[in-house]
């Protein structure tokens, strides 16, 4: 419930307590004040009545002068009196204005009951149709003496109802101008309360919004009160806002360089302090792992600053070819990049694009008179635990699986087969568009640290367009040769890697497989050969 509100209601009870409370505390003053004042008018008249009925009632005579009273009363039209009478004190009615109860004798009860009475009392009674107020004055032998002897009573009955109707008058009108008053109250209540809760409304929307993220909010209240200091403070205190979360987005753009958004988004965390120790999923992604060739005989040439430098402008100008084919960098292992990736056509994208992106980086080098380098690039597809580990004093996101070990191993022996980019037979099959890259089968083998074979593809593109030219002419021979070696048909399988070399003497894996089937055909298979290249070396 708005406060608004709140302080209408609270405004209207106060304000309709108040006038409850006045109100009644005035008709009972009202009522008091015309009873009192109809007690004293009886008391007078009852006196004067007294004065004359007292003789009388002593002597017993006619009661000529109380009848005389009595009807002078009669005739004033008082619509409220209702009777006026004198009984003396056996209780017999002596003088009566409307003449019904003369000569007749109270009950005994009612005669007890005036018996007890000793000075002038009010009394109410309730018939069958009215209510009546009934003033009663003892009339005794010396005056006001309550000692001296009681000669009788002088009674008058009035109809309540008559009496009050002038109160009854004036509550109608009170309850008139309650109700105009109570309106009244409702509209003050309603623009006083928005007058105070207007700048509480302001504050409100200025939280509402800074909460959002929106910390350029200023509340523009200049009152003087307790609500205009809190608005001061509110506004300095988005100001600080304003530095911590700069300072806070400073900090997190520099962990975001040690650790990646991709890998908080995986885990789903929001941010790196939201990370904790043990936090791991388990997925299906594509590892590409990239190298390059002899970098310590490079190194090796340079200084310590050079070498940096080398190394971050190799990274800078390869880093962005992963994030625009949807990966991202896992870790820098020296000049190796190790990239993750959600499915394998997004990886051999990567990979061409570093490539192509080489090449450009070497006629730069070129041009600055500095020697150009080569990588291998290795890519493997399949389960892995991507998770924290360390321990409460340092951790460290990474990624554990078999596959890893695979990609890594893949882009080892980019150099033995003299191939830019290998891949796993479990990249290819998933790939959704294989009529765009060129490619052919490379070997089947077993990597140190496994046990089952696996087929390695070596894809084509990202070479200059000659050296694609010249493996597509001689795919045929080249996949002929390697699966009629693995039939252990070496002598043909020969010729076949011979025709290839004959047409690209630079054929690296021709000239690898051309020897080794030279070799069984001479020396002969180990009994439990199986086609397989058992890879010895990382």
């Amino acid at each position: 419930m708005k406060i608004s509100v709140k302080l209408t209601i609270i405004l209207l009870s106060v304000s309709f307590c108040i006038t409850a409370s006045l109100s009644f505390v005035f008709f009972k003053q009202s009522e008091k004040i015309i009873i009192n004042k109809t007690f004293e008018v009886c008391n007078n008249l009852a006196l004067n009545l007294s004065t004359v009925a007292r003789e009388e009632l002593l002597l017993n005579s006619t009661y000529e002068g109380s009848l005389g009273v009595i009807r002078k009363l009669r005739s004033s039209k008082n619509p409220s009196l209702l009777s006026a009478y004198v009984f003396n004190k056996y209780g017999v009615y002596v003088v009566d204005m409307e003449d019904k109860r003369k000569g007749r004798k109270l009950a005994e009860k009612e005669l007890q009951y005036y018996k007890d009475i000793k000075q002038a009392n009010i009394s109410y009674i309730q018939n069958e149709v009215k209510d009546i107020i009934r003033f009663e004055f003892p009339v005794y032998l010396d005056g006001k003496d309550q000692t001296s002897l009681r000669l009788g009573f002088v009674v008058f009955e009035y109809d309540r109802e008559l009496l009050y109707e002038s109160i009854s008058r004036f509550k109608e009108y009170i309850y008139i101008l309650s109700f105009a008053l109570f309106v009244a109250i409702i509209i003050i209540s309603w623009v006083v309360s928005r007058f105070f809760t207007k700048n509480i409304s302001l504050l409100t929307e200025g939280a509402k919004i800074v909460g959002e993220g929106n910390l350029d909010e200023e509340i523009r209240i200049r009152s003087r009160d307790e609500i205009g200091e809190l608005a001061r403070n509110f506004n300095l205190m988005t100001k600080r806002l304003q530095i911590a979360d700069k300072q806070k987005k400073a900090l997190l753009e520099s962990y975001s360089r040690f650790v990646p958004i991709e890998f908080l988004d995986y885990l789903d965390r929001e941010s790196v302090v939201d990370i904790v120790l043990g936090d791991q999923i388990e997925l299906d992604m594509s590892i590409l792992f990239s190298d390059i060739r002899s970098f310590t005989t490079i190194s090796e040439k340079m200084t310590a600053d050079e070498t940096f430098k080398f190394i971050n402008s190799y990274l800078e100008a390869m880093e962005p070819q992963v994030q625009k084919n949807n990966g991202f960098v896992d870790k820098y292992i020296g000049d190796a990049i190790m990239a993750l990736f959600k499915d394998s056509n997004n990886a051999i994208d990567a990979a061409i694009n570093m490539l192509d992106e080489l090449y450009h980086f070497n006629q730069r080098r070129e041009q600055r008179g500095e020697i150009t380098i080569k990588i291998g690039i290795g890519i493997h597809t399949g389960k892995l635990i991507l998770g924290v580990v360390g321990s409460s004093l340092r951790v460290q996101g990474t990624v554990i699986s078999d596959a890893v070990n695979l990609a890594s191993r893949l882009e080892g022996l980019t150099k033995m087969y003299g191939a830019a980019l290998l891949v796993s037979e479990d990249s290819l099959k998933f790939l959704q568009n294989k009529d765009k890259y060129q490619y052919r089968m490379i070997d089947k083998v077993v990597v140190k640290g496994r046990e089952n074979p696996v087929d390695v593809y070596e894809i084509l593109n990202g070479n200059s367009q000659r050296i694609i030219d010249l493996k597509l002419s001689t795919i045929g021979d080249f996949v002929s040769g390697l699966l009629l070696s693995r039939e252990r048909n070496f002598e043909d399988a020969v010729q076949l890697f011979t025709q290839v070399l004959e047409k690209d003497p630079m054929d690296k894996a021709a000239k690898l497989h051309l020897e080794r089937c030279q070799y069984y055909a001479k020396h002969g298979v180990p009994p439990d050969w199986e086609g397989t290249a058992v890879m010895t070396e990382k």
